[in-house]
């Protein structure tokens, strides 16, 4: 899955903790948790970007839930020098943004365990979990059925169609719940 249908996956998940963290004015808590939570939606992939790729795969370690606690621990003791400017308690304060940094890559995670490739997220002891919903390029298995405009492309040209509209897709329902959530809550 591209980035943008990362952070799709993690708005969605998102929407009804921001709610209830907003309806109950929690703002601060909301924001931190929220914002922790959206920068480590595409943090997992990491191994794509740097020369260590020769030695840890793709959807290996980083696509674990292993990971996920040592980014949260790792973000909690950067967050503590700041403590004092967010006004909030130190154990508070961590706690939201462990929370919210693993509640990202857990998103980052499932957004990748629903392609055909799938994750290992307990690795090494667990199996490799795929449900074959969409292609991490962003094809919809369903898209084979032609209709209208997209049965006049072919080739590359559905590929790209395809790509574009299913991982906007995601990030256009997160986005939009996540609207929903904030303008419930505070209305």
């Amino acid at each position: 899955m591209y980035a943008m249908g990362h952070y799709g996956i993690v708005l969605m998940m998102v929407s009804p903790v921001l709610y209830g963290l907003l309806a109950t004015n929690m703002y601060l808590t909301a924001g931190i948790f929220t914002v922790s939570s959206f920068i480590t939606a595409t943090l997992p992939d990491i191994d794509l970007k740097f020369p260590m790729n020769r030695f840890v795969s793709h959807r290996g370690f980083t696509h674990t839930i292993w990971f996920a606690c040592i980014v949260g621990v790792i973000a909690t003791l950067c967050v503590v020098p700041f403590v004092n400017i967010l006004s909030e308690s130190v154990a508070y304060t961590m706690g939201i943004v462990f929370t919210g940094t693993v509640f990202g890559v857990f998103a980052h995670i499932l957004g990748d365990v629903i392609t055909p490739t799938g994750i290992t997220p307990f690795a090494p002891f667990g199996q490799r979990y795929s449900y074959h919903i969409t292609t991490a390029k962003g094809i919809w298995w369903f898209e084979t059925i032609e209709s209208g405009a997209q049965s006049r492309l072919t080739g590359k040209e559905e590929l790209r169609h395809a790509v574009l509209n299913s991982n906007r897709f995601f990030f256009m329902c997160g986005s939009l719940m996540s609207f929903l959530g904030v303008f419930l809550a505070l209305w």
